[in-house]
């Protein structure tokens, strides 16, 4: 009795062991999925003026992106590559670090934005960088009102680019913020089409719901 007991003891030892083992591995992937877009090994707070400012269009405040940076991630790095290879993009630095800034943050960038995300890419670069992501279905460019073209990601799962329609494929709404001036991509609000007269058709739809994003709510105004 003793001896089984023994044995349902080391049994459940070498479980828990595989369990924390596999809690640690997990804890390692989410947080590399918010993590370094520079080569730094501290935690970083950059604070860059919103594309309002930016552009000289205003002064409605600041927006904070905290970078987590963990020097040579591999786990990091293999998922960007593979989002590269998965829409045929060659893996340059450029790409790589752009790639990197649009997986960190949770809104879409415009182009100013990603100026102050990465001070060593070049504006044309960075333009470069971001028509060769669209024309490759790997980003899709929002148009929110603001007057500047932002990126967001495209999903893993996104079939844009293989329709004959492509540019109605994978469609969802997106949410403009008026207070923080952010754009977010809401994949489970699917955007009505209209029904048109005889001989219209429709190519692409936009459509942008605007309001107070759920941190704002929660802000003192």
């Amino acid at each position: 009795m003793e001896e089984k007991v023994g044995d349902i003891q080391k049994v459940l030892g070498e479980l828990l062991k595989k369990l924390r083992e596999f809690l640690e591995n997990l804890r390692v992937f989410f947080s590399s999925l918010t993590s370094p877009l520079l080569p730094f090994r501290r935690l970083q707070t950059i604070s860059y003026q919103n594309s309002y400012r930016t552009q000289g269009r205003g002064t409605q405040g600041k927006e904070k992106i905290v970078i987590f940076a963990v020097m040579n991630n591999p786990l990091l790095a293999s998922i960007v590559e593979e989002k590269l290879a998965r829409r045929d993009i060659r893996a340059t630095s450029s790409r790589i670090l752009v790639l990197r800034a649009l997986m960190t943050t949770e809104s879409a960038l415009a182009l100013s934005d990603l100026e102050a995300i990465l001070p060593t890419l070049d504006k044309s670069t960075l333009f470069r960088t971001l028509t060769t992501f669209a024309a490759h279905h790997l980003v899709h460019v929002v148009e929110d009102g603001s007057g500047l073209a932002k990126y967001a990601l495209c999903s893993d799962d996104c079939h844009c680019g293989e329709d004959d329609n492509d540019e109605l494929a994978d469609l969802h709404t997106h949410f403009y913020c008026e207070r923080c001036q952010r754009t977010f991509c809401l994949r489970g609000v699917p955007v009505p089409i209209p029904a048109l007269p005889e001989g219209f058709s429709v190519r692409t739809v936009g459509f942008v719901v605007k309001g107070i994003c759920d941190k704002c709510s929660g802000a003192q105004p």
